[in-house]
């Protein structure tokens, strides 16, 4: 074996992966007295590992994985992608391979040209992946498939669709601009709540450092003067030596919520109990109906243009929610479009969307255009939840600044009137 391996060059003995980061390895090289050297790689899985170090002329000997830590894990985002490339990657991937094969150059020549343009390892890693299993005779959609981490079922349906119809080049420009849509939407949400939440933010340390810090300093003053204190006054003293004296627990029990919350939000049953509730909530349950089904009009509209079925493309479709109690409401409509009803008809049945959205539907299938009825859908209620939500904010914002002012009006004032009684006294 170790004979083999010197003549093979060298050879990894070890590989580190990590699901929810970038991939490490350990690699350890046959020298040419025989001894082991380690090195480190990085790759998206061992698949990928594997094919590198044969192109390179290497053996594995073994893969071990390795273990990310929890809070990689908890950092680990939409913008951070498991598989080591973004949304964005994604997106900017599937735009210049899409440029490339509609000016007529061939799918590995186009996958060679973008690797080539790579600057990061992990990223670079995947597409030579792909690179390689396309050369090697396998269909891009199968290609895709070794990566479920960055690519989505709803991507690699779409490109099977689209080597089924030779459409290719077609189904990545539509791609891109349904991923351009989709992220740009995703971003004008995030954006609109960063304001209100560095608000919230403020306003909470700004009241807590009032009534943990400076009140406190006065209330040895009041209790040497002997007077009867304002009552606002004695209720922000109170408050004030309560939250010093029980600050520990109170972040214990702060923290304990957030734990329940997150352990709630992480068990699926309890994912659907709340996503059910959160749906009758004045204006929340409605910008989040709203943005699900944008979504889900979208992807329906772009699957039906590449000759999907409608019934693997409601399957796909169920995927985008992001609110599991529609998702869960959409089996019975699966069912339903799968008995021959349509499509109108099990999303009215559903009793979740709007009435418009399955008039507009219905006029889409009797027309014989439902694709366009679903894209003209899915930009109305995308246009709809972004105004909601710009209002909803427009309100947010001063009604918060109004109660945190009045808030610290009222600490600082309750202090004030302590002190003018006290000068009062000693005049």
């Amino acid at each position: 074996l170790a004979e083999g391996a010197r003549q093979a060059g060298a050879v990894l003995r070890h590989v580190r992966f990590g699901q929810d980061a970038s991939v490490q390895h350990a690699a350890h090289r046959w020298s040419a007295d025989g001894a082991v050297n380690a090195g480190e790689m990085e790759a998206p899985d061992v698949k990928s590992i594997v094919s590198q170090l044969h192109r390179k002329g290497q053996t594995p000997l073994s893969i071990e994985e390795g273990r990310s830590s929890k809070l990689t894990a908890a950092l680990q985002t939409e913008l951070f992608s498991l598989g080591g490339m973004s949304q964005k990657d994604v997106l900017a991937f599937t735009r210049s391979l899409a440029t490339l094969m509609n000016a007529g150059i061939a799918l590995d020549r186009a996958l060679e040209m973008v690797a080539r343009r790579q600057t990061s390892q992990s990223k670079a890693a995947v597409l030579e992946d792909l690179l390689s299993a396309v050369r090697e005779g396998k269909g891009f959609a199968a290609a895709l498939e070794a990566h479920p981490n960055v690519f989505s079922p709803f991507y690699r349906n779409m490109v099977r669709a689209g080597e089924a119809g030779a459409s290719i080049p077609d189904v990545l420009q539509r791609l891109s601009h349904h991923l351009e849509t989709s992220q740009r939407f995703q971003s004008r949400f995030r954006s609109a709540l960063i304001y209100p939440a560095f608000l919230m933010v403020a306003a909470l340390g700004a009241i807590l450092i009032l009534l943990t810090v400076v009140v406190p300093t006065f209330a040895p003053m009041f209790e040497d003067a002997g007077a009867a204190l304002p009552t606002s006054t004695a209720i922000v003293i109170a408050i004030g030596s309560f939250f010093q004296a029980y600050w520990i627990w109170l972040a214990l029990a702060a923290l304990a919520i957030c734990v329940g919350l997150f352990t709630l939000n992480a068990n699926p049953a309890g994912q659907l109990w709340w996503h059910h509730r959160a749906l009758s909530l004045p204006f929340i349950g409605q910008i989040w109906v709203k943005s699900s089904l944008a979504r889900i009009a979208r992807t329906l509209a772009v699957l039906l243009e590449n000759g999907l079925g409608l019934l693997p493309a409601m399957h796909l479709a169920q995927g985008v929610s992001s609110n599991r109690a529609i998702s869960a409401a959409m089996d019975g409509m699966i069912q339903d479009v799968d008995h021959g009803r349509g499509l109108a008809a099990p999303f009215e049945a559903s009793g979740l969307f709007p009435a418009l959205a399955c008039e507009l539907i219905q006029v889409g299938e009797e027309s014989g255009k439902l694709d366009p009825m679903l894209h003209k859908l899915a930009d109305i209620y995308e246009e709809e939840t972004t105004t909601t939500l710009e209002r909803l904010l427009s309100l947010l914002v001063p009604t918060l600044t109004l109660v945190v002012g009045l808030l610290i009006a009222f600490i600082v004032s309750s202090i004030l009137f302590a002190l003018f009684s006290i000068n009062e006294l000693a005049t």
